[in-house]
């Protein structure tokens, strides 16, 4: 999952959306300060610390308390923490 609106496969890099779709704002393509892709999803920390994560959300492993769904942007990871270093992303889990 690519983060860019769409639940597509890509064979070219394409800049992360933010939450509104936009991939043309600093706050959707400058500030990821780590990223790391998994087989199904994606997650990402912003320089401001918080953690962001989209694609399959089917196992929960989005992390946001939502329904279990699919999300082609990035969303916000549930708790409102500002302090995550290090993220890692496998085929069907976050750590």
């Amino acid at each position: 999952m690519i983060g860019i609106l769409a639940l597509v496969v890509a064979v070219l890099p394409s800049s992360v959306a933010d939450a509104t779709g936009s991939t043309g704002s600093t706050e959707g393509t400058a500030d990821w300060r780590r990223v790391s892709a998994g087989g199904r999803h994606s997650c990402g920390i912003r320089i401001t610390g918080r953690l962001y994560c989209w694609g399959d959300d089917s196992d929960g492993e989005l992390g946001d308390d939502a329904a279990l769904a699919n999300m082609p942007t990035p969303t916000e990871v549930a708790g409102n923490h500002t302090d995550w270093i290090t993220v890692a992303v496998g085929a069907n889990h976050t750590c």
